[in-house]
């Protein structure tokens, strides 16, 4: 038997539809992506989330390399990749678990109406996945409803899990080596070549990012 699954919120209308038969879906059903709710322009609020980029030559970088390489990677695998742990620790990817305030804010500033935010985070099922292959890199942002990847916007100065007011009072950057690194732990540096935390061991250049300001829908 099929059944039609809901696809990602506010896609009423739309012709995705998730199929699945007697109930459940092949762990072996490739990834689909869409950009229906996904924004791109950047927005700053209150100095607590930023996703500016620094110049137009930082943008096309880092837009290169998610159009180039990690949404390719990403289109390769499959719906098993969900459950297994190993892979999506060493790619970084992962649900936004205790973030809803800042969520909440994130989807109100782009117009989100608020029954759609109730579903989003209500959902339980959003995710950031790091875009590869540089030190630092950008997150993107997505809800996935079984093997369907709605992508929603960015957080390339990885401001959703860092917080600048806990950084000041603990001077958590302050690392002169990694432990996990050091003692040939670290998978996701056997997997991906980069650490996640590299810029930001700087905290002054960390803190710089909450003033960025290139807008590439203003200044391209």
């Amino acid at each position: 038997m099929k059944a039609v699954v809901k696809g990602p919120a506010n896609l009423a209308g739309s012709e995705f539809r998730i199929v699945k038969n007697n109930g459940k879906l092949d762990t072996d059903a490739p990834l689909l992506f869409t950009f229906h709710n996904f924004k791109i322009t950047p927005i700053n609020i209150d100095g607590t989330f930023n996703n500016f980029f620094n110049s137009q030559e930082e943008y096309v970088r880092k837009i290169t390399i998610l159009m180039d390489k990690a949404l390719p990677l990403l289109s390769n695998e499959r719906y098993s990749l969900f459950n297994d742990l190993s892979k999506t620790k060493a790619m970084h990817l992962h649900r936004l678990n205790d973030r809803e305030d800042i969520l909440r804010k994130i989807f109100e500033k782009y117009g989100f109406n608020s029954d759609v935010i109730d579903e989003l985070i209500e959902g339980a099922e959003l995710y950031q996945l790091e875009v590869p292959f540089e030190n630092g890199a950008t997150r993107i942002v997505f809800e996935r409803i079984d093997n369907l990847i709605s992508f929603l916007f960015l957080d390339p100065n990885h401001h959703i899990y860092m917080n600048p007011k806990l950084v000041n009072n603990d001077n958590s950057l302050f690392y002169e080596y990694c432990p996990i690194y050091k003692s040939k732990t670290c998978k996701r540096m056997d997997y991906l070549h980069t650490c996640f935390a590299f810029d930001y061991l700087d905290i002054e250049k960390y803190l710089s990012t909450f003033s960025y300001g290139y807008d590439p829908s203003k200044n391209s």
